[in-house]
């Protein structure tokens, strides 16, 4: 089978639909679309889906977090950079002891702190939520 006219269908100019014909199909079609509600199952299905991607959202942070203290239990806290004590030894050269110290664990916290954010993909999470946020919204029938 093929979509190829006979020769005298060739020849023919079509002519287009009357513009009132056109405006009627399309106030119908509108007017079906707005009377359609989704089906109760699939508004169920719809918020199961959502319920289960922020259930393993949560549940894979509250992992990380778990994950993280019982590294912590395990093996200690991470060890101190050679160059953030070295810092800290060149602060408290200069100024005090408290001073020393409190530059060694400002330098410790800024330099676990995007380990924690790259570890949770909290900019990846937000991303796909946007993704899914637009997808119900880009779906014809």
């Amino acid at each position: 089978m093929n979509d190829d006219l006979p020769q005298p269908f060739g020849r023919l100019t079509p002519r287009p639909a009357p513009e009132e014909l056109r405006a009627r199909v399309l106030d119908a079609v509108a007017h079906e679309l707005a009377r359609r509600t989704w089906p109760r199952l699939e508004r169920v299905f719809d918020w199961a889906v959502a319920a289960s991607l922020v259930m393993g959202i949560g549940l894979n942070v509250w992992q990380q977090w778990a994950d993280e203290a019982w590294q912590v239990r395990l093996y200690g806290p991470l060890p101190v950079l050679r160059t953030i004590a070295d810092v800290a030894h060149a602060v408290e050269s200069v100024t005090d002891a408290q001073t020393g110290q409190w530059v060694q664990q400002r330098l410790s916290d800024a330099r676990s702190a995007p380990h924690h954010a790259d570890s949770l993909h909290s900019e990846s999470y937000d991303l796909l939520l946007q993704d899914l946020s637009g997808l119900r919204s880009d779906v014809t029938l």
